[in-house]
């Protein structure tokens, strides 16, 4: 339980200690290596272990591709109906009625969702739990550092901006403690949890790449990003090796 509870909070405290200790401007240069590193973590996470796991164990191997199904629609309503929030950049002073509010409730329902996955992984075994907790943590610190950059975009101070980072560590650890009572209450409802955990990877994991594919590089630059991506892919294979 402990690990768990580390777990889910390592990257909201790693945004803040960065933030603090490092500063913003320089923790930036790295927010795109790592953001992909993340992203090949993820969706290899998802369709190498994750979903063949859930399909595995479910007793309706149909209606765990249902609840994958419906994790991503319900991702894509939650991101169109916050995607405004995150693109203001409005400075008048009053911040969460100029964005603020919809970056705090965006932060809170994805990090609670980061902490479902978390347990899911964990109940399964704790290679994947650490696994998982390496692709929410290198996907979540530059997230969290570009949500913090937002909410002084929308009028609050140095020290009020650092909100979205306390609410992304509570609603995470929350978000952990809930999934790990219900998975232990509801015999059987593992497999479901993690097919959802799974699809949300491989959602959040499209949704950040598939907008670089469109940008038009130089064939140098498109080439590191393809390293950085495959070096996520080879972490998350060789932390969550099939015993």
């Amino acid at each position: 339980m402990l690990l768990l509870i580390f777990a889910a909070s390592i990257s909201s405290l790693s945004a803040i200690a960065a933030l603090l200790l490092i500063g913003q401007i320089r923790i930036e240069r790295f927010a795109k290596p790592l953001s992909l590193i993340a992203t090949g973590l993820l969706i290899a996470l998802a369709l190498s272990h994750m979903l063949p796991e859930a399909l595995h164990e479910a007793a309706d191997p149909h209606l765990a591709g249902l609840c994958a199904l419906c994790g991503v629609l319900v991702l894509i309503i939650i991101e169109m109906f916050f995607n405004a929030g995150h693109s203001h950049h409005s400075h008048a002073p009053q911040a969460l009625a100029n964005g603020g509010l919809g970056i705090l409730t965006g932060t809170a329902l994805h990090t609670f969702c980061d902490g479902v996955m978390l347990a899911a992984a964990f109940a399964v075994d704790q290679g994947l739990g650490l696994a998982v907790a390496t692709a929410i943590f290198a996907h979540e610190l530059p997230q969290q550092l570009g949500d913090y950059a937002l909410m002084l975009h929308c009028g609050m101070g140095r020290r009020q901006a650092f909100s979205v980072n306390l609410t992304a560590l509570v609603c995470s650890v929350a978000g952990a403690l809930c999934a790990t009572l219900m998975i232990g209450q509801i015999e059987g409802l593992l497999p479901y949890v993690l097919s959802v955990a799974a699809a949300s990877f491989i959602y959040v994991s499209l949704s950040d790449l598939l907008p670089r594919l469109k940008q038009s590089d130089n064939r140098i630059l498109m080439a590191k990003r393809c390293a950085f991506l495959l070096l996520g892919v080879v972490l998350a294979l060789a932390i969550s090796h099939h015993h």
